[in-house]
């Protein structure tokens, strides 16, 4: 198994974008009622479930299926990250731990739909940008490499 790249500077970057995430949603949602530590630690819990989404596909699902460029393989094994993680991290932290203690209110089943799809986008919102950036890195580098070839 290959591991992710652990240098200083790429360590700099990580860090950078989950502080930069957890504040910049703490705020956003802060604004809404004002409460600005209740979100944070919203935020905070929700963290299991975003880092294990955006480190998986970024490890495991872009080197196994963007290396033999299945990029409609890869969106059908993200997809089913997202639900799978949503479900077995993320539903039960919110249930057993943030609600009732972080927000007003109780969910009143585990497997309600609206509840599941917030999850899930709540989740798969973290990825967004990480894997913005590793798309953009391999376009990046099979430009040059066909670039090379050409010249």
């Amino acid at each position: 198994m290959r591991y992710p790249n652990l240098s200083v500077q790429s360590f700099k970057y990580h860090i950078s974008y989950w502080v930069g995430f957890v504040l910049f949603f703490s705020f956003i949602w802060g604004t809404y009622d004002q409460d600005y530590y209740r979100n944070f630690m919203v935020q905070i819990w929700s963290l299991p479930a975003r880092l294990t989404v955006v480190y998986v596909s970024w490890e495991v699902l872009f080197a196994r299926f963007m290396g033999h460029q299945s990029f409609f393989k890869f969106l059908i094994h993200f997809f089913l990250l997202l639900v799978v993680v949503s479900i077995l991290i993320q539903r039960p932290i919110m249930i057993f731990v943030v609600e009732g203690v972080y927000l007003p209110y109780q969910s009143d089943r585990f497997f309600r739909i609206t509840h599941l799809t917030n999850t899930i986008i709540d989740v798969g919102i973290a990825a967004i940008v990480p894997l913005s950036y590793k798309f953009y890195t391999v376009w990046r580098e099979s430009k040059s490499e066909i670039e090379l070839l050409a010249a």
